[in-house]
């Protein structure tokens, strides 16, 4: 039987403690405020929530908890509970403690013990996924032979609901993002911009808020002694132990007949050995099992490494993602800014030849003006003079406005004659990919490597490349933010010959444990979708290579292996 209190828990609406303790006004009851007066100041904060209890048998239930009751349980400092507060916003956040692991990703806030999992009940569709994929997934390997600990179990899903809900957002602002921008970079308008600056505010949001849970994952990845703080079944099963052993020894000291009726004895050697010896044997027993399990926890923690390790790299590679993205939106940027600042010099230079020819106008009308002065002259006397002096002072202007405007035209038609030649020049090269590949391999001594393992610094890539002729510079790329290899680096021969004689012999061989890819590396092409404005790959042009992070450079790999 449920009281009616107890189902508006149970829905998720908190009835006041004091609303039948209610004044009562002409026969109405009014109910007081609850939190006002001793008994709500009491009270405040000790109210009770839906809590859903997951067991490591797939089942769950519905429990209502106070929060006092719940940290008894779980062994629990009342700030860890705070991070589970649905009405505050925190954090993303792991804390592993004695008793229990409080979980804050996202959506998805729990607490995690050895033997089952309190959720906090909402109707929310991340909090409802995760209760029934956990139990599906517990009643599932219930029957296999399965290592990994239950609290593993529980904060995997957690790790992948969260990392699988970032990168569904991440794709759904990509989707969003690069029409945007497509239009934006053709159609300069206050709409498109204001579209702009909100995408760019979401854009900044989910990049941190992908940043913290990275960052969590690392910090715990960094820490062995608290990823050894998490493994909480073997926490339990160490205190089963010594708890056993314990009443065992309580036990035989009880029942032993010698010591409860020879209190001393002068020859107590011989009388205790008994005794001593069953100790003995008891803490033997429980120092093989401590030095057992201190041997277990190492590989406990490489699989609790493991799990979070895979965990990472995907949130590694959504931050990618979302940086990348940012960056797209920053070359835009930089690109509208070019056509403004170009639409700037072009009024510039209208006005430019405004003002020349209005210069030479007023040179015009100075002559005419001092023709036009009231003193006696003899040209006066001719009205063909008046003719003349007009046409010269028009002559003259024109030509000097002609020789103002000859270097600028000039200019003009030479870049427009340029620019056609270039482009039938490309036409050509792109309709004939072989004699580009000539031509670059012929004059480029610069060197791409992909697929570099993470052990791959510059001195090595160096030695491995200096048999082949003089490097004049081996880099590995770093990423600025871990400062870990990207997986790719570039190489520079003194010549195009010894460039590609190294690219002949290394491409495909192996390198510190890796088949590394050589290529010839070229600058990234001009474009809209490409080099200028980081195309739709941006500075991350994939996940692979050496386990890094492609593109992202400068150059690119021509036949697109990367």
């Amino acid at each position: 039987m449920k009281d009616p209190s107890s189902t508006l828990l149970l829905s998720g609406i908190h009835r006041p403690a004091s609303f039948q303790d209610g004044a009562e006004l002409d026969g109405v009851v009014i109910p007081l405020l609850h939190g006002f007066g001793p008994s709500g100041m009491k009270k405040r904060g000790l109210g009770s929530r839906s809590w859903i209890q997951i067991d490591k048998n797939g089942k769950s239930q519905i429990l209502v908890l106070d929060k006092a009751t719940l940290l008894k349980r779980c062994g629990l400092p009342a700030r860890d509970l705070r991070l589970l507060d649905p009405l505050f916003v925190y954090p993303s956040t792991i804390l592993g403690r004695e008793k229990a692991i409080v979980v804050s990703l996202e959506k998805v806030r729990c607490i995690i013990m050895a033997d089952d999992v309190f959720l906090l009940k909402s109707m929310d569709g991340c909090v409802l996924q995760y209760e029934s994929e956990l139990c599906q997934r517990l009643q599932t390997m219930k029957d296999q032979n399965d290592d990994l600990p239950f609290e593993f179990k529980a904060l995997e899903l957690a790790l992948e609901l969260a990392s699988s809900s970032l990168d569904s957002q991440v794709t759904g602002l990509e989707l969003e993002i690069y029409p945007v921008l497509e239009e934006l970079a053709s159609s300069i308008s206050t709409v498109n911009l204001e579209h702009v600056r909100r995408l760019k505010s979401d854009l900044l949001a989910l990049t941190h808020r992908v940043q913290k849970v990275r960052d969590e994952i690392e910090q715990l990845m960094d820490d062995d002694g608290d990823m050894a703080e998490m493994y909480l079944t073997e926490k339990k099963a160490r205190m089963e132990t010594y708890l056993a052993t314990e009443q065992y020894v309580n036990s035989l000291s009880s029942e032993d007949p010698v010591s409860r009726s020879v209190p001393c004895s002068p020859t107590g050697s011989s009388i205790e050995e008994p005794g001593k010896a069953w100790s003995s044997a008891i803490m033997s027993l429980s120092k093989h099992d401590s030095s057992r399990s201190s041997s277990n926890r190492r590989w406990n923690v490489e699989e609790l490494e493991m799990l979070l390790e895979a965990y990472f790299v995907v949130m590694d590679y959504t931050l990618s993602k979302l940086l990348s993205l940012k960056e797209y939106i920053d070359d835009t940027e930089d690109f509208i800014n070019i056509k403004l600042n170009n639409v700037q010099n072009q009024l510039i230079q209208f006005e430019l030849l405004l003002t020349a020819a209005t210069f030479f106008v007023t040179i015009f009308a100075v002559v005419t003006g001092v023709f036009g002065m009231n003193f006696v002259d003899s040209v006066f006397n001719h009205p063909s003079n008046f003719n003349s002096v007009v046409i010269y002072s028009s002559v003259c202007c024109a030509v000097a406005y002609l020789f103002f405007l000859l270097p600028r035209a000039v200019r003009f038609w030479t870049m427009a004659f340029r620019n056609k030649i270039g482009s039938l020049f490309n036409q050509a090269l792109t309709s004939n990919p072989s004699i580009y590949q000539a031509m670059r391999c012929m004059s480029s001594s610069k060197l791409f490597v992909g697929g570099l393992s993470y052990a791959t610094d510059d001195q090595g890539l160096r030695e491995a490349f200096s048999s082949y002729g003089e490097v004049i510079e081996a880099r590995v790329i770093m990423d600025r933010e871990s400062g870990r290899s990207r997986g790719f680096g570039f190489v520079s021969f003194a010549s195009g010959e010894e460039a590609s004689q190294a690219m002949s012999g290394l491409d495909g061989k192996d390198l510190h444990g890796r088949l590394i890819r050589v290529n010839h590396a070229n600058d990234r092409p001009s474009g809209p979708r490409g080099g200028g404005f980081g195309g739709y790959g941006g500075g991350g042009q994939g996940y692979g290579g050496g386990g890094g992070f492609g593109g992202g450079g400068g150059y690119r790999d021509d036949n697109d292996r990367f």
